[in-house]
């Protein structure tokens, strides 16, 4: 608003200056009300595009809460989402946290194993996942690398080679 009313200053000066100049009184201000005028209104565009913006992230319905209300809901809804039964569920986040996972001040292990599960199991993009829980790009990346370095840690524990390699090849 005040980057509005200095443009909408400086451009009243500027035309009055011009207006002087073509009637042939000359001022020295007309060049100095120009440039002026000239940084009013890039002050104007910076400050329309960098500090008047709206928030992005503005649902009322928050990760945790969409999370929430999946797993408190119907069973099928659950399987449907998670590709797994809630009791599943429960069971493989809390093995995900005995592997290193570790909640955030603001993003519980419940939320990132759902983000990750939508990821892999829906192939649900970064986009949607920023959409619907309302986290950022960055957040939604290091969450997900997160619950993949558990998972990694947890395959070591469940997933054996059939035939082991030996060391005598």
């Amino acid at each position: 608003m005040l980057y509005s009313s200095l443009y909408l200053a400086l451009t009243i000066a500027s035309t009055h200056c011009k207006m002087n100049y073509l009637n042939g009184e000359s001022t020295e201000d007309g060049d100095f009300f120009e440039q002026a005028s000239l940084v009013a209104a890039l002050m104007s565009q910076y400050a329309v595009k960098h500090e008047c913006k709206e928030p992005r992230k503005t649902s009322e319905l928050t990760g945790h809460a969409r999370v929430k209300e999946v797993v408190q809901g119907n069973l099928t809804h659950c399987y449907e989402m998670f590709r797994m039964e809630k009791h599943i569920f429960h069971k493989v986040c809390t093995n995900l946290v005995d592997h290193g996972l570790k909640p955030t001040k603001r993003i519980g292990v419940e939320e990132m194993v759902v983000m990750f599960l939508l990821v892999v199991g829906h192939g649900v993009g970064n986009r949607m996942i920023q959409e619907r829980f309302q986290h950022s790009r960055e957040i939604v990346s290091r969450r997900f690398h997160d619950v993949l370095i558990a998972c990694l840690s947890l395959s070591i524990e469940y997933i054996k080679p059939q035939y082991p390699l030996s060391c005598d090849s």
